[in-house]
C-alpha cells in the first residue's frame, strides 16, 4: 500500500474507534512517508487525537508537537494543556497548573505571530513560516515554550484562549506569586 492509503485507513480506523488498528496503522503511515513532511504531520495529529481519546496524554502531546505547525495540533495541544491544567489547579498543584496554562500562552503566541487572527483557511506558505520559526525556537531555547503570562502578557483578541482561560491564568500566577 502506498502511505496515503495507509494514512486514510489509520484514519478510518480512528474514526471507527478501532484504535489498536488506527495506532497501527497510523504509526506505520509516518514510516511510510520518509521525508513527506506533510504526511507524517497528518499521521501524528491523528496519533495524537487518539491518545487523548485514550487518556495517554504524554503520548498525545508527543505527537501533537510533531504535527506542528499544522493548525489542529496548536489546537490539539491547546487542548490537552488546559485538561491538564484544570486538573492540576483542582487537586491543589498551582505551580503546575500554571505551567500548563503558560503553555496554551505560548502556543497562543506562536499562532498569533504567524497565523495571525485566521481561525481557519491556513495555507501552505503560512506552514512554511511558521515552520522556520519553531525550528528557530527550537535551537536558540531548546524548546517552543518560552512565553508566560508574566513576562509575556496576554495575546490581544486571542482567536485560541477564552476570556476564562486568560481570568485562570491570572489567577494562577497570583497563587504562585503569593506562595513565593
Amino acid at each position: 500500500m502506498k502511505p496515503f492509503e495507509v494514512l486514510t485507513a489509520g484514519i478510518e480506523a480512528y474514526q471507527r474507534k478501532d484504535y489498536t488498528e488506527a495506532e497501527r496503522l497510523l504509526s506505520q503511515a509516518i514510516v511510510l512517508y520518509g521525508s513527506d513532511e506533510g504526511g507524517k504531520r497528518t499521521a501524528n495529529i491523528y496519533l495524537g487525537r487518539l491518545y487523548k481519546a485514550t487518556s495517554h496524554e504524554k503520548r498525545a502531546i508527543e505527537c501533537f508537537e510533531r504535527g506542528l505547525p499544522y493548525p489542529a495540533s496548536f489546537k490539539g495541544l491547546i487542548s490537552i494543556y488546559r485538561e491538564l491544567g484544570k486538573q492540576s489547579k483542582k487537586d491543589g498543584n498551582y505551580r503546575q497548573a500554571l505551567a500548563y496554562f503558560n503553555r496554551m500562552l505560548g502556543l497562543s503566541k506562536i499562532w498569533h505571530h504567524i497565523y495571525g487572527q485566521k481561525k481557519t483557511g491556513i495555507d501552505g506558505q503560512e506552514v512554511d513560516k511558521a515552520t522556520v520559526f519553531l525550528q528557530s525556537l527550537e535551537e536558540t531555547y531548546g524548546t517552543i515554550y518560552v512565553h508566560d503570562i508574566k513576562s509575556s502578557g496576554p495575546v490581544p483578541d486571542d482567536v485560541l484562549l477564552s476570556a476564562t482561560d486568560y481570568k485562570i491564568l491570572h489567577e494562577l500566577q497570583i497563587r504562585v506569586d503569593q506562595a513565593s
